[in-house]
């Protein structure tokens, strides 16, 4: 792992995972209006619940809009880019 203010970088599995900030990109309009949003983010986790609990504490927002609450749920960081957390998926 890799990390400075604006940069994070993050290996698996034969996975880099690299994110970046960008200074002034404009929230999404998620799931509708003019700007969509730029990529999907999924992390698995063991606990919705939990995990929901923690990323609120990091500062994500829960999504006005929750297709399927009980399967999965849309977050949106801080600067209002939309991501979901699920556990259709094993989280190890």
């Amino acid at each position: 792992m890799f990390e400075s203010p604006a940069f994070v970088a993050l290996k698996g599995a034969g996975v880099l995972l690299t994110i970046q900030e960008v200074p002034d990109l404009p929230p999404v309009s998620w799931p509708d209006g003019p700007i969509p949003k730029q990529m999907h983010l999924e992390p698995a986790v063991d606990d919705l619940d939990a995990a929901e609990t923690a990323m609120l504490a990091a500062g994500a927002r829960r999504a006005g809009v929750q297709p399927s609450p009980e399967r999965w749920r849309v977050l949106l960081d801080p600067a209002g880019h939309p991501f979901c957390i699920t556990t259709l998926m094993p989280a190890t």
